[in-house]
């Protein structure tokens, strides 16, 4: 109201946002312009043409709501507001009564709707994650036969598996173990894995998580994104804070991902990352090309966490030979005539990682035959070509461009002993 007073005082016909040297409005390109050509200036990558001002109302509203919800969790997660932000904003929308029930109302009216639905279902991007969130923590029950109608599991599965049964009624968050098993299992398919750390640790083990070992602990996702910022020039402090992860375990993150980029073949050549130039290398994975390796990665490693815990020298050993084998030009692993037992072992450990419906075989006939009978391993997959005088083995895939449709090997093999990698500190990285 002062700045209204001020530049046009009792005059009607005045416009309130002018340039000073002139008295007719400002164009509607003129803010987004300016606000573009600051962002440019601040921003640390490329994307700053897609932000306008209203995407900042949508981030602001998201922002506030979980603010006035409190949930340490998702603020920390989401935000990077503290304790005194958080009280603060509170005081600010709520005034004295910070705990009120109308806090949704204060919010909706700020952003001038007529009532919170529409602050919810269009602005707070993060509703559905704080509602979630909210039941996560809430303690639901079901009558025991209830939940046998539902899900079949008899009084004793639910004892088996450590759920809390009380008069005849199942606590649902002491499920979480047996349900969590049921979906990994493949009664349910995730589209792409995206449950993060300490959690996805906690669902698979009844035991207290060691919460100190940073394997586990960030998604992949927000990992490549820190590793393909670095790789950028972005000083690792920002990479960071883009990927919302603390620079201590940044500094970790990169260190192992430079030994891993380190690792060289035979011919001196990098064997998990590519040079950019003769001398520089990028410290980000090869990318996974298509949605079905994608899907594929998922259930891969619910079955890795999972090896990883109950046989931890299967899975040193299963990482360490795919480490010495693997290359950025070739996503399988070739064994000798003389690697039989080798080659055994690692089928035996593959088929816990993935059914071996989805691992790929080729070599001459001769070869197959001999260490690839089809009575013992029907369900893996086989290409003949006598040309080859090893087994080659990998994850199968196929190229939705390639007409002929054939089975080729998938770099989902190799991204993923990358990122293992890098992420499990209890693997040495040795060239």
């Amino acid at each position: 109201m002062y700045f209204v007073q001020i530049n046009i005082g009792g005059n009607s016909n005045k416009f309130i946002f002018t340039l000073s040297s002139d008295q007719r409005p400002i164009g509607d390109h003129v803010p987004l312009q300016l606000l573009k050509r600051v962002l440019k200036d601040i921003s640390v990558d490329d994307n700053v043409a897609e932000h306008t001002f209203h995407g900042f109302r949508h981030t602001a509203v998201s922002n506030l709501s979980l603010a006035l919800l409190d949930h340490p969790d998702l603020v920390e997660a989401l935000t990077d507001y503290d304790k005194s932000d958080i009280l603060r904003i509170k005081h600010g929308l709520l005034g004295e009564h910070i705990d009120a029930q109308d806090r949704w109302y204060a919010l909706s009216g700020i952003m001038g709707h007529l009532s919170p639905e529409r602050s919810f279902e269009y602005y707070n991007h993060f509703a559905t994650l704080m509602a979630t969130y909210a039941l996560s923590k809430a303690n639901i029950t079901l009558p025991e036969r209830t939940l046998y109608n539902i899900t079949g599991f008899t009084n004793k599965k639910l004892k088996e598996n450590n759920a809390t049964v009380s008069n005849s009624s199942v606590s649902i968050s002491s499920m979480r173990t047996l349900l969590f098993k049921k979906i990994i299992e493949g009664k349910r398919k995730s589209p792409k894995f995206t449950i993060e750390s300490c959690d996805k640790q906690f669902l698979l083990s009844t035991n207290t998580p060691a919460t100190d070992e940073l394997f586990g602990r960030y998604g992949l996702n927000r990992i490549q994104l820190l590793l393909q910022t670095y790789d950028k020039n972005i000083p690792l402090d920002k990479a960071a804070q883009l990927a919302h992860i603390p620079i201590q375990d940044a500094n970790i993150l990169i260190k192992r991902a430079r030994e891993v980029a380190d690792i060289t073949t035979k011919r001196g050549k990098p064997r998990f990352v590519k040079l950019i130039d003769s001398e520089t290398t990028v410290l980000s994975p090869l990318n996974i090309q298509y949605q079905s390796d994608l899907r594929l990665l998922s259930l891969l490693l619910s079955n890795a966490y999972r090896l990883r815990e109950k046989s931890g020298s299967d899975w040193t050993w299963f990482i360490e030979i795919c480490s010495q084998k693997l290359s950025n030009s070739r996503a399988y692993l070739p064994f000798g005539k003389r690697d039989e037992k080798e080659l055994q072992r690692f089928i035996d450990i593959a088929k816990k990682l993935l059914p071996l419906k989805h691992w790929l075989t080729s070599s001459n006939e001769a070869l197959l035959m001999k260490n690839m009978s089809p009575t013992d391993y029907q369900d893996i997959k086989r290409q003949s070509n006598n040309s080859i005088e090893a087994i080659h083995i990998g994850i199968a895939s196929r190229d939705p461009r390639d007409q002929t449709n054939k089975w080729q090997y998938s770099p989902l093999l190799q991204f993923f002993v990358h990122m293992m990698l890098i992420t499990d500190e209890s693997l040495s990285i040795v060239n």
